[in-house]
């Protein structure tokens, strides 16, 4: 194989075996069947079953969104003449991971809002991006003394208000032009005069013989106290030992190590020839974002706005027009900006095309965000606390408190569950049937039923996980999901799930919103379509959004109706029918 030109057998794609170009992409498991197991085998099965499916539930999901995304794609706009895929984080992480990556993030908030109040202090402005990773890495020259936080090259004390002043500023430890690495992991705050005669070079390449003013012993002892993967590059083979196994920067730059993005490079090489698919990293789309302004488009203070999930169309606007020879003239922007003495870098590089961020904002605003609805009734039934029966609506349950083990009652609507094998030891109710003896609070609700009365007014019916399944048991899944009555046999105006979409008139303006959370009581808490992380900031006292509330009756004054979004942004809106 390798003989015949390939990388090995392993690389081996269905397009580079057959040299066909298929006009959708099928389900992944059978052209990729190397990565999956377990397959049946059998044509009489479903694909997933029958060839199998990979075992990473995050990685199988998104193929399959992607087979969604693109066929829908190539069936409004035919084959693709190239595709690009962005490199993303690693996605096998442990539940532990995420909480940990939570908990980093929340700490980072917290840490800016002290950082802007110090540099308004001292500046007298509100803080920027890069008065914010000033600090950063005024911190990261010796996070345990700030007496000792020195220029790593001259050994000057830099302190806090030499910081904000013109003598310092941002440098790139190795040179962005012969890296394009733009984060922090290779920046450093240095005097302005010794990144001035630093120039194009790396901290060896331009202090390791110690010329006059400068210690390579001394820069190497003071690189010493930082992080390991910053100290690193100071080294004199810092450079090479970032490189690794790569040949020059543009293949570092290039080389896809996220496991979906390796295998969806493989898959999309089905419906367009492989050497037309290719992976940028996601600090590129970052930097080239910044430099192209685009951060403006949906952000606040200049920086990326994650509470709208419209940033990652941001993102995909930077990426389509990332090719080889954007990259290499970026590189060459840097060059330039260096042998100018240009404090930032590609600073004057040109966009892409002409009125391109006008075209990038027309295209955001003209988004619709598509929800994945999940419309299984499966799911958690209820929370983990058991509490015992005490009538009259009476629940207890064991607690400890200051370390002994109480017991309290509270009023409580729980779920009621009997032993028919106990009945001896719990007793039997007067028809015979087992005595209930514990209950469980219902930890969800499948969905709200919307029916119309005979008053022609709107009514919510609740719908829980618990009795949902109860019904599936009972009747089978079309008395869940029929079109016409509700699971009480009303007739029915619709049914809203979680991540359902509605159209609705607020203030007099038509609005886009999901379906966020059902409670019992029949109120639904709604966002607008483009919102993100919304249960967060809706907790928060300070911020500025809120939930907007509606039952079944303001839904019928605000002309509600569910509306549906495909794939790639599609609306189907049947009308407000009254």
């Amino acid at each position: 194989v390798v003989a015949a030109g390939f990388e090995s057998h392993s690389a081996l794609s269905h397009s580079q075996q057959t040299g066909e170009i298929l006009p959708e992409l099928p389900y992944y498991g059978e052209p990729l069947q190397w990565h999956v197991g377990f397959g049946s085998g059998d044509p009489a099965d479903t694909p997933e079953k029958r060839f199998g499916r990979i075992a990473n539930p995050t990685v199988h999901i998104g193929l399959n969104q992607l087979r969604k995304v693109v066929n829908a794609l190539i069936k409004r706009y035919g084959q693709p003449a190239e595709v690009i895929v962005e490199v993303t984080r690693e996605l096998k992480q442990s539940r532990e991971r995420r909480i940990e990556i939570q908990r980093e993030q929340a700490a980072r908030q917290e840490q800016n809002t002290q950082w802007r109040a110090e540099i308004k202090a001292i500046t007298g402005f509100d803080a920027k991006v890069i008065d914010l990773q000033k600090m950063k890495l005024w911190t990261e020259l010796n996070p345990g003394d700030v007496v000792s936080r020195c220029c790593p090259y001259t050994g000057e004390q830099i302190s806090l208000t030499m910081l904000f002043s013109d003598e310092v500023e941002i440098e790139h430890i190795l040179p962005f032009s012969r890296t394009l690495d733009d984060s922090l992991n290779n920046k450093t705050v240095a005097m302005r005069r010794a990144n001035r005669e630093k120039g194009n070079g790396t901290p060896y390449e331009a202090f390791g013989r110690s010329p006059p003013g400068y210690d390579y012993e001394a820069i190497l002892r003071r690189a010493s106290v930082m992080f390991r993967d910053k100290a690193k590059r100071f080294a004199p083979d810092g450079y090479e030992r970032w490189l690794k196994e790569d040949k020059d920067f543009l293949a570092r730059a290039l080389n896809d190590t996220a496991y979906l993005s390796r295998i969806a490079r493989e898959y999309l090489s089905l419906v367009c020839p492989p050497n037309r698919v290719r992976a940028i990293p996601g600090r590129l789309t970052a930097l080239l974002r910044a430099k192209f302004g685009l951060n403006q488009v949906l952000g606040l203070r200049g920086e990326k706005n994650r509470n709208d999930h419209r940033h990652h169309a941001v993102d995909a606007c930077v990426i389509g027009v990332t090719d080889q020879g954007l990259l290499q003239r970026v590189a060459q922007a840097s060059s330039s900006a260096r042998e100018r003495q240009v404090n930032k870098l590609v600073e004057t590089m040109p966009e892409p095309f002409v009125n391109y961020r006008d075209h990038v904002t027309r295209a955001i605003s003209n988004i619709v965000v598509s929800h994945r609805p999940d419309h299984s009734h499966e799911g958690r039934l209820h929370n983990d606390t058991a509490y015992g029966l005490l009538g009259d609506g009476m629940v207890r349950y064991t607690k400890v408190v200051d370390g002994q083990r109480v017991r309290e009652p509270e009023r409580l609507s729980v779920i009621e569950f009997a032993e028919p094998k106990a009945a001896h030891r719990h007793g039997v109710l007067p028809d015979g049937s087992p005595r209930p003896y514990k209950g469980y609070k219902g930890d969800s609700n499948y969905c709200i039923e919307i029916i119309r009365n005979q008053k022609g007014k709107w009514e919510g019916e609740v719908i829980s996980t618990f009795r949902a399944y109860q019904v599936v048991r009972a009747h089978g899944i079309a008395a869940l999901r029929n079109p016409a009555n509700s699971v009480n046999g009303n007739p029915l105006v619709m049914r809203l799930l979680i991540n359902d979409c509605v159209q609705l008139a607020i203030d007099g303006a038509q609005k886009r919103m999901r379906v966020v959370s059902i409670n019992t009581a029949g109120r639904l808490s709604l966002a607008l379509h483009t919102e993100a992380n919304v249960d967060a900031r809706n907790r928060e006292t300070e911020g500025d959004f809120r939930y907007t509330y509606k039952q079944a009756g303001s839904l019928q004054s605000a002309n509600a109706r569910r509306i549906t979004v495909n794939a790639i942004g599609d609306v189907r809106d049947p009308g407000f029918e009254g």
